[in-house]
This record gives C-alpha cells, sequence and structure tokens, in this order.
C-alpha cells in the first residue's frame, strides 16, 4: 500500500518526568494511503454478509466486524445510513470461496451467489469469515504517557478474511487474508490488577467494529492525521539542536546528529536516537532504512512507542495479499 504524508508543523511539548529523563515531543502528521482495491463505482449496490460459526461469541465479533465494514463503506462514498445493508449467513450453510482457513472449498459456488444477489438485491458482495484473536501480550511504555505515566498497551493479534465478489459478472474481485494486531492502551490506576484477559473481553465489540473499518479503508484511498512522536533529553544540546530542526523539517541534517547520538554505550540513548532516527527516515518516506532503524533501537533497548512504529513500518512495506 503506498503511503505519502504531509506535515503539520504542531509539535507538542511532552512532560518532565524526573531530571535527566527522556522527553516525549509529539507532532502530528496526515499520512495518504492509496486504495488496495477500488471498487466499482456508479449504480451498483454493495451488501456485506457476515459467515457466522455455531459459538455466540464469535459469531457476534465477526458480526460487528461487518457492522464496521458497511458503516466505513458508507461513510468513504457517501451513502446514507443502512445503504449498505449487514446480512448474517450460517457457516454450516455457506457455499461460496476457498480461503487458507476454509481448504475444503475449491471452487465459487455461482448459483448460490446469484441467490444472495437475488436475496440482498446487492451487486457488489463483501464477505468477512473467519476472525481469530491470538494470545495478547502487555507493554509497559518506557517514555510514559500524557494521560498518566505508567500505562500498559495491549497488543491483540488478529486474523480475519475478507472476499469480494461481482455477482453480475461473477467475478471475484478481491480477496484480503489480513493479519495485524490492535493496540488497547490500558491506564496505569486501570492496569493494577493486571486482569488484562477481562479488560480484552470488555472491548472486543469495540475492537472487531475496529477491525471491520481497517478492512474497509482498503477499498478507498484514506487521509488519515496520525501522532508521531521524538523523544530528547532538556537541557543537553546534543539532543535539543537535532530536535530543532526536526522543528523546522531538516529531517537529513536531524538525522546526522541523531546518528551520533545512536553510536553511545548507553542502551538507551542509542535506542532513542535511532528510534529519531526511525521517525526521520518515515518523513523522507524511506521506509525500508526507517525500518531497519527502528529494528536497531529495539535491539539495544526494547519501548513500546519503538514496538508499534516498527510494526506500523511493517505494515507498509508488506506485500499485499490480495487476487
Amino acid at each position: 500500500m503506498k503511503k505519502c504524508l504531509k506535515f503539520a508543523a504542531i509539535f507538542f511539548a511532552g512532560a518532565v518526568f524526573w531530571s535527566c529523563a527522556p522527553q516525549a515531543q509529539f507532532f502530528n502528521v496526515d499520512v495518504k494511503s492509496n486504495a488496495e482495491k477500488e471498487l466499482p463505482l456508479g449504480n451498483k449496490k454493495l451488501a456485506v454478509f457476515s459467515i457466522s460459526s455455531q459459538n455466540k461469541p464469535d459469531s457476534l465479533r465477526l458480526n460487528n466486524v461487518g457492522v464496521g465494514l458497511a458503516e466505513k463503506l458508507e461513510e468513504d462514498r457517501s451513502l446514507q445510513k443502512g445503504d449498505v445493508v449487514v446480512y448474517t449467513i450460517p457457516k454450516i450453510e455457506f457455499r461460496g470461496f476457498p480461503s487458507s482457513i476454509n481448504s475444503n472449498v475449491r471452487a465459487v459456488d455461482s448459483v448460490y451467489i446469484t441467490d444472495l444477489m437475488l436475496n440482498s438485491g446487492a451487486d457488489i458482495l463483501l464477505f468477512v469469515d473467519n476472525l481469530r484473536f491470538g494470545q495478547y501480550t502487555a507493554q509497559k511504555s518506557a517514555i510514559g504517557s500524557r494521560q498518566g505515566y505508567g500505562g500498559v498497551s495491549l497488543i491483540i493479534p488478529y486474523y480475519v478474511e475478507m472476499n469480494i465478489y461481482d455477482a453480475m459478472a461473477e467475478t471475484l474481485l478481491y480477496q484480503k487474508f489480513e493479519r495485524d494486531s490492535i493496540y488497547l492502551q490500558i491506564l496505569s490506576s486501570a492496569a493494577a490488577d493486571e486482569n488484562f484477559s477481562k479488560v480484552i473481553a470488555e472491548h472486543l465489540p469495540d475492537i472487531s467494529r475496529k477491525i471491520g473499518e481497517k478492512l474497509g479503508s482498503f477499498l478507498s484511498t484514506q487521509w488519515t492525521t496520525q501522532e508521531r512522536m521524538l523523544i530528547t533529553y532538556e537541557g543537553e544540546g546534543a539532543w535539543e539542536k537535532p530536535y530543532r530542526l526536526a522543528q523546522d523539517f531538516k529531517w537529513e541534517e536531524a538525522i546526522a546528529l541523531w546518528m551520533k547520538l545512536a553510536e553511545t554505550e548507553n542502551p538507551k540513548r542509542a535506542a532513542f536516537a535511532a528510534y529519531n532516527i526511525a521517525v526521520g527516515c518515515e518523513m523522507l518516506e524511506r521506509f525500508a532504512l526507517a525500518e531497519k532503524w527502528v529494528q536497531y533501537s529495539l535491539q539495544r533497548f526494547k519501548f513500546r512507542e519503538a514496538e508499534e512504529l516498527r510494526i506500523h513500518l511493517v505494515q507498509i512495506s508488506k506485500p499485499v495479499i490480495a487476487r
């Protein structure tokens, strides 16, 4: 997925947590993501089908994915709420597409798909299936946050499939086998008991809906405002100078100074400098180089923000699984 960047000159000073401590400085970036697959427009009507299992909680979560997908399709195409209807089909009755999990399905059942088209009145049918959540991991922030130092970020991997079929043309337009992770931020007061499984269960409906929104974002060009962070040390010229250069978007000059700081034997400082270099490389759209620097940062010292950046950069550079 091609990413384009626009930079907003808005920097926010991070809080000072203790003397000689690293400080987080934040700024905004407008990120453009070109669609992986542009759906046919015109008068073609869309409908979403969630392929439901017999497990009620799984079925409800997958239906939430379908709702999020439908709402995103309506939003991006300026449709009225409810124009994209969400239907539920029992998995034991569904006859449609092969997938990485349903390997026993060998081919598209065109008769079955035609029945779905006639019953829904839609030309373009979008199917979501096989939602899976993996084992979460918990990471504490090494930098802190403006909402409360000591928070925990829960990283929840997931898998889901989306198939898009043009029923009139009898053509499979697109398949997406999506593997990614959702981040759930828990503030220190809420994370004290470390009962994370319960917290995740409470948020799974919203998480599932967000997954559906992300699936919808693959189907049209997106502009999103994202926050980026730089790390500096107040009162230390070697750190403040490259930060000031970054504020003026002089990324090449800032990177040259951070590279010197990345050579220090102090693992945290080296990691923070390398992280800044990775952010600078992303701003210059040198994504492969940015990925190498964030990997180096994590080798010297692991912290949540670097891991989040690493996942973001991998998402940019990984091949699109689409057919």
